[in-house]
């Protein structure tokens, strides 16, 4: 008999610790070789390359760029916008996914350092953009911050305004 208290002890501890874990956010990170991911349908060949990757759980990377700046969307259906970083820009490869939780693998959000400059050649500050993944497979951008202390305001800002954030809404300041 002492030995069933004990184990049921042990099993209401464990799956307390497990219920509090599953409540907390979660990143995830990737990196992305995007000139060796698949070619995808350009909507001016010659001009933009398109890349096709793949996110957690299969969610779609896509890449567009051409000579002078390149951006990032995300899912089935990304809105068609702007990211108004600055004149030139380019996504770096690292993609830190944000979850809802530990206990769900789809992200909320993706969040991409992007390089900044006047000129292609100097690109020289960066820029945290914030993208919204909606389970419907639409994406949009949420935020774009700029340093001091973007990484954690950016994972603030996912936490707080995400589940309720719908693409189409206005950009929240950072």
């Amino acid at each position: 008999m002492r030995v069933n208290v004990v184990i049921l002890a042990g099993a209401a501890v464990w799956l307390g610790l497990a219920a509090g874990a599953s409540a907390d956010p979660r990143s995830t990170y990737t990196e992305h070789r995007y000139a060796t991911c698949p070619e995808g349908k350009s909507p001016e060949p010659g001009v933009i390359e398109v890349r096709r990757c793949s996110g957690p759980i299969g969610l779609a990377v896509t890449w567009m760029g051409d000579d002078d700046s390149a951006v990032i969307t995300f899912g089935r259906a990304p809105m068609t916008e702007s990211v108004d970083l600055a004149e030139f820009y380019t996504p770096m490869s690292r993609i830190e996914w944000r979850g809802a939780s530990a206990a769900d693998p789809a992200p909320v959000s993706a969040i991409v350092r992007y390089r900044v400059g006047k000129s292609v050649g100097a690109l020289k500050e960066t820029r945290l953009v914030v993208y919204r993944i909606e389970p419907s497979g639409r994406s949009c951008v949420m935020a774009v911050l700029r340093e001091p202390g973007a990484n954690q305001r950016a994972r603030d800002i996912v936490d707080a305004r995400a589940a309720t954030f719908r693409c189409g809404a206005k950009r929240i300041s950072g």
